[in-house]
């Protein structure tokens, strides 16, 4: 009970370690990253895999929306999620996918800042490859979107229904 009381209320602090204004434009390596994960279609037939469709960008677009977990909770980044989830259309908000910034920089792609209004913590994995509606994606791009859910780590969110993360730590 008290575990989820402190859960509930760290869900309104922003930030853990810093004001807003000082989140550094720059990513450094050994920062946790994390990528909202729906079911189903993020995950692989037996539910256990990221699966490669959870780091292909949108068609039109070159970036995929992660959040910079060390300056934020997992309370906040579930939100953010849950007001992403579509039940109606499987995509259901399920957990989080843990990367940290040097692996994603070793599958030879970039990570930029790139706050919202809504999101200070918000930040673009970005492929190199604007994404065309329809035509599949070039060998070297698929080799590095497997490359990002390979190695991805995933956490599964025990109450996907509740207001806070009720998890393991994310790490």
């Amino acid at each position: 009970m008290i575990k989820k009381l402190l859960n509930y209320l760290s869900s309104f602090k922003f930030c853990k370690k810093h004001t807003i204004n000082q989140i550094p434009l720059e990513i450094a390596n050994e920062e946790k990253i994390v990528r909202s994960i729906f079911s189903p279609i993020n995950l692989s037939k037996d539910g256990q895999k990221i699966n490669t469709n959870s780091f292909r960008p949108p068609a039109g677009l070159d970036e995929i929306s992660v959040n910079r977990l060390d300056y934020t909770s997992t309370n906040f980044c579930k939100q953010i999620s849950k007001k992403n989830e579509r039940p109606e259309s499987d995509r259901s908000y399920f957990g989080f996918g843990l990367l940290y910034a040097n692996e994603i920089r070793d599958a030879d792609v970039d990570i930029v800042y790139s706050p919202l209004e809504d999101n200070k913590f918000h930040s673009d994995i970005k492929i190199g490859f604007t994404v065309v509606k329809g035509e599949p994606l070039p060998a070297e791009i698929n080799f590095k979107i497997k490359k990002l859910a390979s190695s991805a780590k995933l956490f599964a969110d025990p109450s996907p229904d509740s207001r806070t993360w009720d998890g393991s730590v994310v790490e």
